[in-house]
C-alpha cells in the first residue's frame, strides 16, 4: 500500500454509515467515536545503538532481537563529537562521561552521571516489592520474580523510581540535563533478570521510550504517554484535538491523552537543539480503545470499574480483606462468662433446693435433716388407740 505524504504527516481513516432506515432517513451512527482512526506516516528507520562496556551477551542479544535496531560495541563511551549518528547509548559497568549527550541506558555504571549520587554502601539481596503500573517501560513486564545479589544505593532527584524495594530504587527513568535516561542500579550478571521472560520486553520498551520506536504506534485514548521531546528542550506546549492548550514539563513529559484525534506538541524557542528546530510541532495520534465499539461486551470496561470503585470509596464503602479477630474474641469472652454464671450461680442454687419423697407434703417450716438414702427406710404406719397401751412397744 502506497500512501502519498511525507514523514510526520497524519493519515486519517474514516467510515460512515450507509443505507437508509425504515423511515427513509439516512442511517446514523450513535457511536461515532470509533468511526475515525489516526496514525502518523513515518518511513522505517534504523535505531543506532552504541553498547559501551566489557561485554554482555544478554544485552547484545536483547538489542539485536529488536527489529530496526543496529548495535555497535565499544569498550568505553567516546566523546560527544565522535558519536556520529548514534541514537541511543548503553553504559554497562563503565564510567559515564559527564552529562548525557544522547538518550542513555545506564546499567550499574562504575561512575554515575551528573544528577545521580551513589553511596559507597551497597544494598545486599534487595527485593523488588513494587513497580509502576502506568509507565510505558513496564508495559507487559512483571518483575516480582527477579532476584538480585547486590545493588547500588542511588539518589536521583530528576528521575522517577519505577521499581524497587524498601527505600532502594532499582529502576529509574526520567531526564538528566534535559536528556532522556534510564538507570538500572544493579549488575545484570548478578541477577536472574536476563533469564526472565520480562527481559526482552523491558529492553524493547526501553529502546522505544529513549530513542523512539522504529515505526511510531498510535496511542489509546485514556492512557498516559511519554511525549518525545527534542534533546535539550526546556519547555513545551500541548494542544488537544479540541483546541485546549496545556504546558508540558520537559523533565517529565508525560501526558494523559483523553481525546481521540491528533495532539500537537510544540517546543518553545528556548529548546530543541538536536533533531528538530525550536518551535517545530510534532504530533501524537490517539485512537479509541477497541472495546469502545464492542456492542457485545457483557461486562463493564476498566473505565467503568474505576468509576464504580471511586464511587464506592466516596460513599465510604471499604474494600479489601476484613479481619474477624475482634468479633471472635468477643464471642469467646461471652461464652466464658455464660459458663462462669452457670457454674458459680445457677448450678449451686439447683443443688441447694431440698428434694422430697413421692407423696410427701411440702414442709413449710425449718427443713428436717434427712438421712442418706441407704440408711433410711420408708415404713407404713397407722394410728394407735390411746386406751390400748399393752402392746404399744410391739407395735
Amino acid at each position: 500500500l502506497r500512501v502519498p505524504g511525507s514523514a510526520g504527516d497524519v493519515l486519517q481513516a474514516s467510515v460512515a454509515p450507509r443505507g437508509r432506515a425504515v423511515t427513509g432517513a439516512p442511517n446514523a451512527d450513535a457511536l461515532g467515536v470509533d468511526d475515525h482512526a489516526y496514525t502518523l506516516l513515518a518511513a522505517p528507520r534504523e535505531v543506532q545503538v552504541l553498547l559501551a562496556g566489557p561485554g554482555n551477551v544478554f544485552l547484545e542479544a536483547a538489542l539485536a532481537a529488536i527489529q530496526g535496531v543496529e548495535v555497535t560495541t565499544a569498550d568505553e563511551v567516546p566523546a560527544a563529537d565522535q558519536l556520529g549518528d548514534v541514537d541511543l547509548i548503553v553504559v554497562d559497568r563503565v564510567a559515564a562521561p559527564g552529562p548525557p549527550s544522547r538518550p542513555t541506558l545506564y546499567v550499574a555504571p562504575s561512575v554515575p552521571p551528573p544528577g545521580v549520587d551513589v553511596t559507597a554502601e551497597r544494598s545486599e539481596l534487595p527485593a523488588i516489592t513494587f513497580q509502576s503500573a502506568e509507565h510505558e517501560l513496564l508495559a507487559s513486564v512483571e518483575l516480582a520474580e527477579v532476584a538480585i545479589a547486590s545493588a547500588q544505593r542511588v539518589t536521583a532527584p530528576t528521575l522517577q523510581t519505577l521499581a524497587g524495594g524498601s527505600q532502594v530504587p532499582l529502576l529509574l527513568a526520567g531526564r538528566l540535563d534535559g536528556t532522556p535516561a534510564v538507570y538500572l542500579a544493579f549488575d545484570l550478571l548478578g541477577s536472574n533478570l536476563p533469564l526472565q521472560a520480562a527481559w526482552p520486553v523491558l529492553v524493547a520498551n526501553t529502546v522505544s521510550w529513549l530513542a523512539g520506536a522504529p515505526a511510531p504506534q498510535p496511542a489509546t485514548a485514556g492512557t498516559t504517554v511519554t511525549v518525545a521531546l527534542p534533546t535539550g528542550a526546556t519547555a513545551a506546549t500541548v494542544r488537544s484535538p479540541s483546541g485546549a492548550a496545556q504546558r508540558l514539563d520537559p523533565a517529565a513529559p508525560r501526558l494523559l491523552v483523553d481525546e481521540v484525534g491528533v495532539w500537537r506538541v510544540t517546543t518553545d524557542p528556548a529548546g530543541g537543539q538536536a533533531g528538530r528546530e525550536a518551535g517545530e510541532a510534532t504530533a501524537v495520534a490517539v485512537n479509541p480503545a477497541p472495546s469502545e465499539g464492542d456492542l457485545a461486551r457483557a461486562r463493564p470496561g476498566p473505565a467503568d470499574e474505576r468509576a464504580s470503585a471511586e464511587a464506592r470509596r466516596a460513599a465510604g464503602v471499604s474494600e479489601g480483606r476484613r479481619g474477624f479477630g475482634r468479633e471472635l474474641l468477643a464471642l469467646v469472652l461471652l461464652l466464658a462468662a455464660a459458663e462462669w454464671v452457670w457454674a458459680m450461680v445457677l448450678r449451686p442454687r439447683r443443688a441447694r433446693r431440698p428434694r422430697r419423697l413421692r407423696g410427701e407434703a411440702p414442709h413449710r417450716g425449718r427443713p428436717r435433716r434427712r438421712l442418706p438414702r441407704r440408711d433410711r427406710e420408708v415404713v407404713a404406719a397407722r394410728p394407735v388407740p390411746r386406751g390400748d397401751d399393752h402392746n404399744v412397744g410391739a407395735r
